[in-house]
């Protein structure tokens, strides 16, 4: 921090927040590449935690449905709305990777490497 806001403690946490927030997303989206190469490469352990973390993200979801009911920012039924778009894909894809079609085709790829 340079200037005259340096000396301010709201402004040097504001600007810390920054830099964390930041570094934060950097390393998930590090993670996100790792995961996404491993679903193109059909790994099983990128299938699994793929499942895991969509199903958190739908529960998450559903939660935040009820959780902030009291302090309604829009109405409620385009909240719903708004909910329902962003499950119905998250849903899909859960069920795609839970399909035995699926499974096997992951599951091949691994019977292959240990031969």
């Amino acid at each position: 921090m340079t200037g005259g806001d340096s000396g301010d403690a709201a402004s040097v946490a504001i600007a810390g927040m920054g830099v964390a927030g930041g570094f934060s997303l950097l390393l998930l989206a590090g993670i996100a590449v790792c995961l996404a190469m491993g679903v193109l490469e059909l790994c099983e352990w990128a299938r699994i935690v793929s499942i895991v973390s969509i199903a958190v993200g739908l529960g998450c979801t559903v939660l935040s449905l009820f959780a902030l009911e009291g302090h309604l920012m829009i109405p409620v039924v385009p909240s719903i709305v708004c909910h329902f778009l962003l499950m119905a894909p998250a849903a899909w894809m859960l069920a795609c990777l839970l399909l035995p079609r699926i499974k096997q085709a992951f599951g091949m790829v691994a019977d292959y490497s240990s031969e």
